[in-house]
């Protein structure tokens, strides 16, 4: 996590020093994505150990399971929600939507809003999965 927030800090200090996209800043900005996939993997894997490491009670386990499910539902709810958005903004503000948007301004508002629905329907997705696997459990007598 320190590195990652240090190559934030480093992202952030180099995007308000330069004003135009550069193949520099577009490298640093794909370095950064990369450390946050790898931090987010890192702390999801340290997690799962951490848990399977503790005794749970079933009762704890299924109320867990069922925030878990509330969250999911919210999380595909939220993704829906940004589809919305996007294509609102797509058809009522079209200059909006083609602006540069993002560090560097490398990309335009409307693909920046992709890329973040691309994200949640994957972390909704990965929820979705993780929801259904349970569910035998949380039914069982």
């Amino acid at each position: 996590m320190a590195l990652f927030a240090g190559l934030s800090a480093g992202l952030i200090v180099l995007a308000h020093a330069s004003t135009a996209p550069t193949a520099l800043g577009r490298a640093v900005f794909a370095v950064w994505i990369l450390a946050g996939l790898a931090c987010g993997g890192a702390c999801a894997l340290a997690a799962r150990r951490g848990l399977f490491a503790i005794a749970v009670p079933r009762r704890r386990l299924v109320s867990a399971l069922f925030c878990g499910a509330f969250v999911t539902a919210a999380m595909a709810l939220v993704a829906l929600a940004t589809v919305l958005y996007g294509v609102a903004l797509i058809v009522d503000a079209s200059g909006l939507a083609g602006a540069p948007n993002g560090p560097f301004e490398a990309t335009s508002v409307s693909v920046s809003l992709a890329y973040q629905h691309l994200v949640m329907l994957t972390a909704a997705a990965l929820a979705a999965v993780t929801t259904r696997r349970g569910w035998p459990t949380a039914t069982q007598a």
